[in-house]
């Protein structure tokens, strides 16, 4: 579905409740699913035995972050290019995601900064200081692409998602032979796959287009038209890492901010690539280099 038919659309509000009726219970079904997982204590521990084979839990992320979606989309009767999620025209997408880095990656400087001063991401100081950061970031980014081309949905070629699964399968052995060397591997694969085009997959693909059938994008930033569609997205990204495992109040209000920004590179590209490799590839940094996160 393309721009034109839905950006000036007018929907009655029963239209909009369902969409919202809709992702709440697919997001709310995957954190219920990871509760109830990690609540059968006398079962198999799922999450330590991936953590034992592959060094992380990708596994069960990439279940219900990644294919998850991509089957409620099918069963929809519906494309994943009309969710962004294709992986067409490459060279553009990895560009305006690696040019978002240059201004993603210096305003990560304050989550040192927020330990530095003793704070920490999961309290109010913490949270203030790194919502603050990731507002500068919506704003340069937007500033620093509003001269590249704006893209839209495209349809997507079912031999480039199967190619992604295989490169992810291939990762996945790849981080249980090299596991007794070091989590490396593991950390690279948690980082940019299951994080990042995991959670773009999910949150700006599958919740962020469905809720922009509802609300339409009658709205201009820097030459991107979008709406509450975004908004509603991001707050919902920040919900579920409110939800989910050691998350806070105050952790899920910054990744609200964060949201907001990978919003944008969906929106401006008409695909979750440019926002998967602006998201993951700082995770993927973090789990490498710094053991993960804490």
């Amino acid at each position: 579905m393309t721009d034109q038919n839905y950006k000036h659309r007018k929907l009655p509000p029963l239209k909009i409740i369902y969409a919202l009726t809709e992702v709440v219970c697919v997001l709310g079904f995957i954190l219920l699913s990871g509760w109830g997982l990690r609540a059968i204590k006398s079962a198999i521990n799922l999450r330590a035995l991936q953590i034992q084979f592959f060094g992380e839990p990708i596994i069960a992320k990439a279940v219900f972050f990644i294919l998850f979606p991509l089957i409620i989309i099918k069963l929809k009767g519906e494309k994943p290019g009309e969710y962004g999620i294709n992986f067409n025209n490459l060279s553009y997408h990895l560009k305006i995601g690696l040019k978002s880095l240059v201004v993603i990656l210096p305003t990560c400087g304050a989550y040192p900064l927020v330990t530095a001063l003793g704070m920490s991401y999961k309290d109010w100081g913490g949270a203030l200081i790194l919502s603050f950061s990731n507002l500068v970031a919506l704003v340069l980014v937007a500033l620093f692409l509003r001269k590249k081309p704006t893209s839209q949905e495209q349809p997507a070629s079912a031999h480039r998602i199967l190619f992604f699964f295989l490169i992810f399968i291939a990762l996945a052995i790849l981080s249980v032979v090299t596991l007794p060397l070091g989590k490396q591997v593991s950390g690279f694969t948690f980082g940019l796959f299951t994080t990042g085009f995991g959670e773009e997959i999910l949150c700006r693909g599958y919740i962020q287009s469905r809720l922009n059938r509802a609300f339409g994008r009658p709205f201009s930033f820097c030459g991107v038209r979008w709406g509450f569609g975004v908004i509603t997205a991001a707050i919902l990204f920040g919900a579920m890492h409110f939800f989910h495992g050691t998350g806070t109040l105050w952790r899920g209000l910054w990744t609200i901010f964060g949201g907001l920004v990978f919003g944008f590179l969906r929106e401006k590209t008409g695909s979750i690539v440019a926002p998967a490799i602006a998201h993951g590839i700082p995770t993927a940094i973090v789990y490498v280099f710094m053991g993960g996160i804490n």
